[in-house]
């Protein structure tokens, strides 16, 4: 959007055609500024304006939204680390799929075990979706704070800002197609059954407080599973694959390049 254009000559420089979303606020008058400096990518300036999403050539207001996604332990959280890094913290925010798995609380202890965190019936999706048009008009959310170890949410949630990147991380937000519709990017987290496995183990014993032989046992018999019903099909809606999960730096970088040139417009 140019500096004092409104909106009727935006319409009609780009075409009647397209469809121009509403959001609660004023448009910026401030072009954005990007660059580098060093190896982090600098936003010298940024303001909610006008731009074009490639994915459905819709005018929208709003941040660029990154889908990731992947198996679980596939790197997914390394790359949104190493991405975060590139573009700079302070531009960038994040909703973790995780965050919004439902409440259990009203089950016993023991039943808890049994619920299939795998499937996509097993997240409050709907809040997510909630929470990532807020932040595209620039609000504030309330995400859930989770508790792995006792599947329960706590009763004060994480605040998170708009910010001129949102990236939405998960190994199922490229199977709703409702999630898909609002990203400008998707990704997808390619690594072996083998690597998924171990770093699983790895991560579940020490962060999530289970025990090695319970989380194998749960790989086996529902993460997998599920992976091949819903994760995997998924990743024919990727545009950008990381092969080998979060360490492989070259494809970070090039996808730090893609958020760029989206951003740049």
């Amino acid at each position: 959007m140019k500096k004092g254009e409104t909106l009727c000559c935006v319409r009609k420089r780009l075409g009647s055609h397209l469809r121009l979303e509403p959001f609660p606020f004023g448009l910026g008058a401030r072009d954005r500024g990007f660059g580098f400096r060093g190896s982090a990518i600098q936003l010298r300036s940024w303001s909610p304006n006008l731009r074009i999403c490639k994915k459905t050539g819709v005018a929208q207001v709003g941040s660029i939204v990154v889908g990731i996604a992947g198996g679980s332990a596939s790197g997914k959280s390394t790359v949104v680390r190493e991405l975060t890094s590139l573009m700079g913290r302070s531009r960038v925010a994040v909703l973790s799929h995780d965050a919004y798995y439902h409440d259990l609380s009203h089950m016993p202890i023991g039943r808890r075990s049994q619920v299939n965190v795998d499937h996509p019936d097993s997240l409050q999706t709907s809040l997510l979706l909630r929470h990532i048009k807020a932040l595209q008009a620039g609000h504030t959310v309330e995400v859930p704070s989770y508790d792995y170890a006792s599947q329960t949410r706590s009763s004060a949630g994480i605040t998170i800002t708009s910010a001129p990147v949102l990236i939405v991380e998960g190994m199922l937000v490229l199977c709703d197609e409702r999630l898909r519709d609002l990203m400008d990017l998707r990704v997808f987290v390619d690594t072996s059954p083998e690597q998924r496995l171990q770093r699983r183990i790895e991560r579940d014993v020490l962060e999530r407080g289970r025990d090695a032989k319970t989380v194998k046992q749960q790989h086996l018999e529902r993460v997998q599973p599920m992976h091949e019903i819903y994760v995997q099909p998924s990743r024919v809606h990727a545009d950008f694959l990381i092969p080998g999960g979060g360490h492989n730096i070259e494809s970070i970088r090039a996808l730090a390049g893609q958020v760029l040139e989206l951003l740049d417009g």
